[in-house]
Formats: structure tokens, sequence, C-alpha cells
């Protein structure tokens, strides 16, 4: 069983940074209030849990990440607050694509598999200005 979990979590970043991070400004490990931002759009990647379980006689170890973004609403109060913010969500989501025959998203290989599971938490900002997301990953080590 594979343990370490930081050439995982630092793939994983230097992979959204290569894939999305022309449109992010802001990138880390380390989350901040959005209020603590100064640059957005930001991107930031958070490892929150993991589940050891047993399949099948192998032991499997999974990861519990999540991606926060910020971005400040659109300025015009007639328009939808969230519209660039939604173009941003879809890079993300277009980044983690399969990558493989097996339509997998492996992070280059360095894992089983990865993807977007459950709800993702969306603020549109149209009370404070403020678009956040909270995308939840599930990665699957080898």
């Amino acid at each position: 069983m594979n343990n370490d979990y930081e050439p995982v979590l630092a793939g994983l970043l230097s992979f959204l940074t290569t894939k999305v991070g022309s449109s992010f400004p802001t990138i880390g490990r380390r989350v901040k209030m959005w209020t603590d931002v100064e640059t957005q759009p930001a991107l930031f990647l958070r490892h929150i849990r993991d589940d050891d379980m047993l399949r099948q006689q192998f032991a499997i170890t999974e990861l519990d990440v999540e991606i926060w973004v910020y971005a400040k609403a659109a300025a015009d109060p007639s328009a939808a607050p969230d519209t660039a913010f939604n173009g941003l969500i879809k890079a993300i989501r277009n980044a983690l694509a399969p990558d493989g025959p097996q339509l997998k998203f492996t992070i280059g290989g360095l894992v089983d598999w990865c993807r977007i599971v459950g709800k993702s938490e969306i603020d549109d900002g149209s009370v404070d200005g403020q678009c956040k997301a909270v995308i939840p990953l599930r990665i699957s080590l080898p």
C-alpha cells in the first residue's frame, strides 16, 4: 500500500496549474478565505480525508480532495453574476477529463483514477459579489 500522498497531491496541483493556471493568477495548497486573496480568480487544493478499505483481498486507499475556487462576480447588476465563474468551473472539469484508454483520469499515471465525486458547493456571488465553489474529488491510489 502506498501511503506517500505528497507526490499525488503535488502532481495534481502541477497538472491543474499546467491545464488551467493561465486563468488563475493565484494557485496553491493552502486554502485562504476569499477576503485574504487579493488576486482572483484563485484555485486551491485541499486534502481533507483518507479512506482505507479492503476489496477482494486488496487494500485500497482513496483520498478525498477539494478544489476551492474564488472569483469576483460580474460588476454589472443587470447581468448574471457568475457567467465568467461558470467558465472557470468548466475549464477545471474539462481538465479532469479521462486521459487514457480506460476512460479514467490518472494524473498522468500517478494514480488508478481521479474524478469529481459528489456535490459541488457553489455560491454565484449575487449577494456579496464574491463567487465561491468547492469541487469534491476522489483519488484512488495504486
